[in-house]
């Protein structure tokens, strides 16, 4: 996203911003430093150029990654009880967010890409959500086969933990492991405070993590489901008690 900053009249001070709330002290310099952080321009007018997205100047993966940037859910996805009405595209800031409002209680609804069932594998997604006044909300990042068995990973509003759970017929069947220590409170879900999760595959064990930022992630909560194939990768609710609840994805990628 481009940041434009005006030059300071001749020998003042520049009133330096955050969110249009200016700073306790004015600048006579600005020093930009970060990832992907590009500061340009020869003449008085200075340019500077900070990733929005996914952060940390990341590049996704060319074939499965999304940052939602569009005006319509791009092609390689696709909807399982979910449709175009309940889709809201780029959205935030810097237009870069798939919001879903949710519909049927309990249904399962999310988007999803054929899954390429390597050995080794590492999915991240990262997901804010609002709710009205009820807990009981799972977003996840999910692998399944055809008939919605198989595993996901999120960050359960409820139970305040971190779970890997088995997925029966396309929604939250039971926990596989869980780590209730490993928790925000749980304000945070329902404020819309953004999540990354992690779902990690590695020779038919599988592991969870979440984060607050996206570079420093929680310890592992690992098990192994019921043999399954996977064929879907994906994001969204895989259950809900409330028919009023927003999912908002910032992005989805293949690390590793």
């Amino acid at each position: 996203m481009p940041l434009y900053v005006p030059p300071p009249a001749a020998g003042g001070a520049l009133t330096v911003k955050e969110e249009g709330v200016a700073l306790t002290t004015a600048a006579s310099s600005l020093d930009f430093a970060g990832a992907g952080v590009v500061a340009s321009g020869t003449g008085v007018d200075k340019l500077i150029t900070i990733p929005g997205g996914s952060g940390g100047g990341r590049t996704l993966n060319g074939t499965y990654g999304d940052e939602f940037t569009g005006g319509s859910l791009d092609a390689k996805w696709t909807r399982h009880n979910q449709t175009v009405g309940m889709e809201t595209y780029a959205q935030g800031r810097a237009a870069s967010m798939l919001r879903v409002a949710h519909g049927a209680v309990n249904a399962a609804e999310y988007i999803y890409q054929t899954a390429p069932n390597g050995t080794n594998e590492t999915w991240e997604a990262k997901v804010s959500w609002f709710q009205e006044n009820v807990t009981n909300q799972m977003f996840a990042l999910l692998m399944v086969d055809g008939s919605g068995n198989g595993i996901a990973a999120f960050v359960y509003d409820n139970a305040n933990g971190l779970l890997l759970a088995n997925v029966a017929s396309h929604v939250y069947s039971s926990a596989l492991t869980s780590n209730t220590n490993l928790k925000p409170t749980s304000s945070f879900y329902q404020s819309g405070g953004p999540i990354w999760i992690k779902l990690r595959k590695a020779t038919g064990l599988y592991a969870a993590s979440y984060s607050f930022d996206g570079e420093a992630y929680s310890a592992e909560v690992t098990g192994t489901p019921s043999a399954f194939t996977p064929t879907r990768v994906g994001i969204g609710r895989i259950l809900g008690t409330n028919a009023n609840s927003f999912g908002n994805w910032d992005f989805f990628d293949k690390t590793a």
